[in-house]
Order: structure tokens, then sequence, then C-alpha cells
């Protein structure tokens, strides 16, 4: 039995059913034994005149597999093919995809071949140098024999394109590009990414950057930030920090705190209450008053000596100055050197008492 290599053109889509009733195959095809990926082919130009059915109906164009068992390529109607068959047609097999006398027209895919490569900054293929491999109606294979690049372009247009040095390229057309360098880099741009894990997302590197118009952290559980080294965060507009519950800030060395343009703070319930363990407290008004109101009592208590150094104290009280029961020591207001104290009071029935001498202040009872 001779076989003999012929152009032919698919007629009919493949078939999935292999137990298909015969009045559907050709009498003279073992069709007992067809399988579901067959194909009526018009093989030509011998069957050119041919119709596809006889005048009862049966099918008259013969039907054959693929050549390659590994390859089931889903040949579609009009498709052009080689195939090979025995010299009366029964026995034959399909090749491939043939391409028409006048070539395809692969202009097209090359330029947005080239484009792909400019973006990628690889240099440009030649036209003469690029071998391409159409892959079952479904993405353009190419091979640069020149410089080594490869590539492929997917009807979607996605396009993949390998350097000579293990770089990568890949790119949608659309906003979104993947490059891996050939040192290992890895640069992703896309309109949108987002990324979800039922466990652990993990990253590690040495430094990381992120350079956002906005960001929005949305936490379900505890967030903590554990920095080795300094912590620096600077922002250009307002700051704001709400904490539904308790905060506690521990300093293990010195706090300073610059405010541009005045402080407030409200305690709505609960009071304020500083410490300082060891060392002074002082609280300095370059310019400015310092206010103490308070709707109850203001006690100042300390275990040594309590100075006040003014040119005036002026005291204004509603009702009462009490003075304490004894004065032991010395109470001392004036210049140096010394002079008799200035002690103004003034206020709506005013009155002043002590179990002491007021004299013992060193001062007439004209000055008080």
């Amino acid at each position: 039995m001779d076989y003999i290599l012929k152009a032919g053109v698919i007629t009919d889509t493949r078939h999935t059913k292999p137990d298909l009733s015969e009045d559907i195959y050709p009498k003279q095809s073992p069709h007992s034994n067809w399988g579901p990926n067959w194909f009526q082919v018009r093989v030509l130009p011998d069957m050119n005149d041919i119709q596809d059915k006889d005048e009862n109906g049966d099918l008259i164009l013969p039907w054959y597999p693929n050549f390659f068992s590994e390859n089931n390529t889903a040949y579609q109607p009009g498709d052009l093919v080689w195939v090979v068959c025995d010299d009366d047609y029964h026995v034959g097999f399909i090749l491939g995809l043939a391409q028409a006398p006048t070539g395809d027209d692969v202009k097209n895919a090359i330029f947005m071949f080239n484009q792909a490569e400019v973006n990628a900054g690889y240099p440009q293929s030649e036209y003469r140098h690029i071998s391409v491999t159409r892959m079952s109606e479904t993405s353009l294979v190419f091979n640069n024999r020149e410089t080594g690049i490869s590539g492929q372009i997917f009807n979607s247009r996605i396009i993949y394109i390998y350097g000579n040095d293990g770089s990568v390229f890949s790119t949608n057309g659309n906003g979104y590009t993947l490059v891996i360098s050939a040192l290992g880099d890895i640069t992703i741009n896309g309109n949108s990414i987002g990324m979800n894990s039922k466990n652990e997302h993990i990253l590690q590197a040495t430094s990381s950057y992120e350079g956002v118009s906005s960001k929005y952290i949305d936490s379900s559980g505890m967030v903590t930030i554990n920095a080795s080294g300094a912590y620096e965060c600077t922002t250009a507009s307002n700051s704001s920090s709400r904490t539904m519950g308790d905060s506690d800030v521990i300093v293990a060395k010195t706090k300073k705190e610059t405010v541009g343009l005045g402080a407030s703070r409200t305690v709505a319930a609960g009071g304020i209450k500083e410490t300082a363990l060891l060392g002074n407290y002082t609280l300095t008004v370059v310019a400015g008053a310092i206010t103490l109101a308070s709707s109850a009592a203001i006690t100042l208590s300390s275990t040594s000596m309590i100075n006040v150094v003014t040119p005036l104290f002026n005291l204004t009280s509603c009702d009462l100055i009490q003075l304490p029961p004894s004065l032991t020591g010395s109470f001392m207001m004036g210049t140096n050197p010394p002079a008799l104290p200035s002690f103004t009071a003034t206020g709506t029935g005013l009155g002043i008492a002590t179990s002491a001498s007021l004299l013992a202040l060193g001062a007439t009872t004209s000055q008080l």
C-alpha cells in the first residue's frame, strides 16, 4: 500500500462520540474502531468536485485522525491541512496545518513582538532572523536564531519574552507587566494588585519601600511593629490617633516633644497624675502666663522648702486668707538689700487669721 502526501480542507468539526450511527460515517471506513478524534477532510485537488453527501444522504468525504498521538489539535471547518493517505483514500492521517500557497502574513505579529522587545529593553529582532511557530491557533512562538531571544504571543494579547541571559518579560498590553532581570530582580506593574493568603504572608528583605498616594490597614487582630533600629514617622499634613482601650508608652531614655502652635489635652474623667521619681520638675513659660484653675482645692506640698520668687505677689480671695497656726523660721519677701515686704490682698469681706503674731513677718499693720 502506497501513501501519498496531499493537501486537504477540513469540512466538519471533530466528533466527540465514538458510537454514532453507521449512517453518519462513510460505509467504506472501519467506523467500529473510530474514536473521538476524527475529522472530515476534502483532499485537494482530487475531491474538489465531490459533494459532502451522495443522493442517499450518506457522507462521501473521508474521515481522518491526527497523525501524532500526542497531538490532538481541534481543527475547524475551512482549515487547510496536510494529510497522508493511501491511494484510494480509505486510510489517512492529518499531519497538521498547512500554509496557503501565498504564505501566511505574520508582519503584524512580528511587529507586536518587536514592540514588546523594545518595551522590555531587548534589542529589536530583525525580520529575517525570526522563526514563527503557530501553536494550535492559540499562540505564536517566536525564536530569534541570531540573538537567542524567544517569546510567545497569545490570542489574548499576552506576550512572553525570554532573553538569552535568563531574563523574562511579560505583558498583556493593558497595564500589566512582569520583569525578571538576569540577576533575579522582579518588578510587577498592574492597574491593581491583590494578594490573599489563608495562613501567613511573610515578606523577608534587607529593605522595603512603598510609594503610594494613600494606604489603609485593616486588622481584626493585633498589629505589632518591632524595629531594632530607629523608627521615624513623618507627615506633611494632619495626624490622628484613636485608641478605644488603654494606651501604654514606655521610653527607656529621654523624650522630646516640640509643638509649633499650641497644645491642648482634655481628660474626661479619672484625673491626671505625673510622677518624677528622680530629678526636678520644671515648667517654664518664656512669654506668657501660667494659670492654675480648679473648682476644688489646689494643694502644693513638699518635704522641703517652697520658694516663690517674684517682684509682686498678688493674692486675690473672696473670703479668707488663712495663715498657718504657727510660724517658725523666716517668711521673707522683698529685695536685696532687704526691705519691708509688700503683701497685697484684695477681696470682699477679707480676713486674715493666724495664731502667731503678724509682726513676726517684720511688717507693720499699715503695710498689711
